[in-house]
């Protein structure tokens, strides 16, 4: 279930980080809107501004630069590693759901696990969630 999560909504599974992490030329694009955005889980903190990777390559024109292979590279090192492990998604929804956990553990021991998302489902546990946690994005960002 974790990987279905990840696979539909990498985006809300980040970890956001400091401004002043970034170096170089990714340090010079952090205020471009296209690239970085306020993290989800800190509002002090930044995210990458993609939802996967094929939202990571069409972001690649914003991020040109005279060396711009070096850049692709770094900012894709940093969507990488920003975005949470299997096990860290899991904890962190029981965390704000934890009648979640049954769901978990049926999935992953049962055909279910076969089964994918769809959009009606993924608007249902929104719905839920965000009656949960008042501070969940919009939908759009799901779909």
């Amino acid at each position: 279930m974790e990987s279905a999560l990840l696979g539909q909504s990498r985006q809300f599974f980040t970890r956001g980080f400091k401004k002043e992490q970034l170096s170089g030329k990714l340090y010079e694009q952090v205020d471009n809107p296209n690239l970085f955005k306020a993290s989800y889980r800190n509002p002090d903190e930044i995210q990458v501004n993609c939802r996967t990777e094929d939202d990571l390559k069409n972001l690649t024109p914003y991020l040109a630069a005279p060396d711009s292979d070096e850049v692709v590279s770094a900012y894709r090192t940093l969507y990488e590693t920003s975005v949470m492990l299997e096990p860290e998604v899991k904890a962190d929804i029981i965390d704000h759901v934890p009648a979640l956990s049954r769901l978990f553990d049926v999935w992953n021991e049962s055909s279910l696990h076969g089964m994918s998302l769809t959009s009606v489902g993924l608007a249902i546990g929104h719905a839920y969630w965000r009656r949960t946690n008042k501070d969940l994005p919009d939908l759009c960002g799901w779909l």
